[in-house]
């Protein structure tokens, strides 16, 4: 049986890559940047759009996000389009659910925004809308180092104290990257019945920052790191491990941490 062919729209930065290398033994993969070029006329069953900037950019450009978000969105429509592709999954962002963060705004309304143009487009596409995630990078940028969980064992290894600026009841999600692949895996599979659907990753591998920390702690330790963790004006901790997630989630947890752990460790 022939093998479907992904195109992945992103596939230089942290989700995409890890995408391409990790789908690749199940489907071709096309690797695409923001150009949207293709070297030659192909048959792509899904176009995967895992594109976009990070909310510092957005923060930073906040003027440029309507104007860029729509041009961006209309050139994957196009290319849709040209190329017959019948299927889109694009990788929103859970934070289009918050009306009221003002610093994620522009961020919001870059997904948002995108999510709009996608909606009123005459193409079956599902839009899954993700938390925070973390994972072993392909490739050591410096940007791949501000996910919250990511951050910790960079640090943790270079011996600094870390201060967490979050409240410790505060919720903060930390998906790992290899349970979103298999996940996704799931859903090419699954036909697309009505034009639009939309998921919204917010049910899983949610924590309060206490109980996150006391996880990640708990799998660095394994590695004889230690790593000393405060938050902001509070001057101790004592917190104990709950059962916080079920057995099976925490297996993709542990995965990723010691793949992360690894990488870290040779860079």
């Amino acid at each position: 049986m022939e093998l479907k062919t992904l195109a992945i729209l992103g596939s230089s930065g942290f989700i995409g890559n890890r995408l391409c290398k990790d789908l690749s033994n199940e489907y071709k993969i096309v690797r695409l940047n923001r150009n949207l070029k293709l070297k030659k006329k192909l048959k792509i069953n899904h176009l995967i759009c895992c594109s976009g900037p990070n909310k510092f950019w957005c923060k930073k450009n906040e003027k440029k996000i309507l104007r860029n978000s729509s041009n961006f969105a209309k050139k994957i429509i196009n290319f849709c389009k040209e190329n017959d592709i019948k299927n889109l999954i694009y990788c929103s962002s859970i934070q289009v659910l918050k009306k009221n963060n003002n610093y994620l705004m522009p961020y919001i309304k870059w997904h948002t925004n995108i999510e709009k143009y996608f909606y009123k487009a005459k193409i079956k596409k599902k839009i899954i809308r993700l938390p925070n995630l973390f994972g072993k990078p392909e490739k050591n940028r410096k940007d791949l180092w501000n996910f919250f969980v990511n951050s910790i064992v960079k640090f943790s290894y270079l011996k600094k104290n870390i201060k967490v600026k979050n409240k410790p009841n505060q919720i903060i999600f930390a998906m790992p990257l290899n349970f979103f692949v298999k996940f996704l895996k799931k859903e090419i599979n699954i036909k697309i019945i009505n034009e639009t659907k939309i998921i919204n990753l917010n049910k899983k591998f949610k924590f309060r920052t206490d109980d996150l920390i006391t996880l990640i702690e708990k799998n660095l330790k394994r590695k004889n790191l230690v790593p000393k963790i405060l938050f902001e004006n509070i001057l101790q901790r004592k917190f104990v491990l709950k059962n916080i997630i079920n057995k099976k989630e925490y297996l993709f947890f542990y995965e990723e941490m010691q793949s992360l752990i690894k990488f870290v460790k040779t860079k």
